[in-house]
């Protein structure tokens, strides 16, 4: 007999809200830290990456209190928020940029990524906007997912660094 996933519902963050979803970007993040740890080394990862998380929890909460235009969709599983999405709708120029997101580690590959992604395109495209961006996370699974969103991830982003 095959269980059945409960609906995902999405609706916005509120201010109320950055605490745990800091908690939740830490968790899923980490994989991520892990991974950019393991390919810089120590040295250039503590040289260059030392105040980047704290740098993105202070992102986030700007971007939950609808700082420079954004906001933050949150995708619940019967009240329990288990994914985030930050996004901004630039009308004057066509664009819908999106921000920080994160699924908890818990709940990865059950589609929950790609509903909120979906979401967020579709309010893109309900506001007339033609054209979506991202600075995607430079991870496979990451990477996969704005493919299958149609996401051209063969476009550079790269940032490099090097030991004396």
């Amino acid at each position: 007999m095959s269980r059945t996933r409960p609906t995902l519902t999405v609706d916005r963050a509120t201010s109320e809200e950055i605490e745990a979803l800091e908690a939740l970007r830490r968790a899923a993040h980490e994989p991520l830290r892990a991974l950019r740890r393991a390919r810089l080394g120590d040295a250039i990862y503590r040289a260059t990456q030392q105040g980047a998380d704290e740098g993105q929890a202070a992102r986030l909460a700007s971007q939950v209190r609808g700082e420079e235009g954004w906001e933050v969709l949150v995708g619940r599983l019967q009240g329990r928020s288990v994914a985030f999405l930050a996004l901004r709708l630039r009308a004057a120029e066509s664009v819908g940029e999106l921000g920080l997101f994160a699924v908890h580690p818990g709940e990865r590959g059950h589609g929950i990524g790609g509903a909120l992604l979906d979401s967020a395109l579709t309010r893109m495209r309900l506001e007339g906007l033609t054209v979506a961006t991202v600075a995607a996370a430079e991870d496979p699974e990451t990477e996969a997912l704005y493919a299958q969103a149609g996401f051209d991830v063969s476009l550079p982003g790269a940032r490099v660094a090097r030991e004396r």
